[in-house]
């Protein structure tokens, strides 16, 4: 049971730290801070913290606490541990994005005004800009916004809820995602598509690009926790 409750203090701390929410070289709280934080007693939050010592996530300093490494494990290693560490239940939010997301697009379609596309255009080109830039937060946020307006769009409060439950619980992932490098430029041109149907009108290939862009993620994500 200690081993467990160690191993879920070095998941928590590493993703926050993956995540930037902890980030290179800052202190750590004290640990009797990061017990409440955690829900641990001090003698696994020492051992998970020695095991993230030896991975190279954080130095201890005698006297000093515990800080995050200056230099930091491969990012993209990390991302697909965490990613491989959650395959199932990301893969229900994907089966839920699927069954969701492609009535948006269509529904979108078949709503949009002339001035929705303007703003459209204008989520498309923060993505974009995002992800060449390699703005791990900027690509989080500009994914979200983009995805939700679509479901506002389609004028359905019904859907325009789920998008925004889906969002919420698809942040972290997100992140990880787009935290592995060229993941957010290979996006660009899926979103395009979607993007280009609906200021098209075009409802039925609305609906495929976004059927499209869900599988692609789906290909992705088994490619990152199941390597060839």
């Amino acid at each position: 049971m200690k081993r467990t409750i160690a191993n879920n203090v070095v998941n928590e701390l590493k993703d926050k730290i993956v995540a930037g929410i902890y980030r290179t070289g800052e202190k750590l709280p004290p640990e009797t801070e990061l017990c409440k934080i955690l829900g641990v007693s001090r003698s696994s939050l020492r051992e998970g913290l020695r095991t993230l010592e030896v991975a190279g996530y954080i130095e201890l300093k005698p006297g000093r606490g515990s800080f995050v490494a200056e230099s930091l494990p491969s990012t993209n290693s990390s991302a697909r541990e965490w990613l491989s560490r959650r395959e199932f239940d990301l893969k229900d939010l994907l089966e839920a994005r699927r069954a969701i997301e492609p009535s948006c697009a269509q529904l979108a379609a078949a709503k949009v005004k002339d001035e929705d596309i303007t703003y459209l255009m204008g989520l498309l080109y923060r993505f974009e800009s995002a992800c060449e830039q390699e703005d791990v937060e900027g690509m989080v946020t500009s994914d979200e916004a983009l995805h939700l307006k679509i479901a506002e769009l389609s004028h359905n409060d019904v859907l325009i809820s789920f998008v925004t439950i889906l969002n919420e619980k698809l942040r972290d992932y997100r992140v990880h995602l787009f935290s592995i490098t060229g993941n957010g430029v290979h996006a660009i041109p899926l979103h395009k598509n979607i993007v280009n149907q609906i200021t098209a009108r075009k409802t039925q290939s609305a609906a495929q690009e976004m059927l499209a862009h869900v599988n692609d993620i789906f290909r992705n994500l088994d490619d990152l926790t199941h390597p060839k």
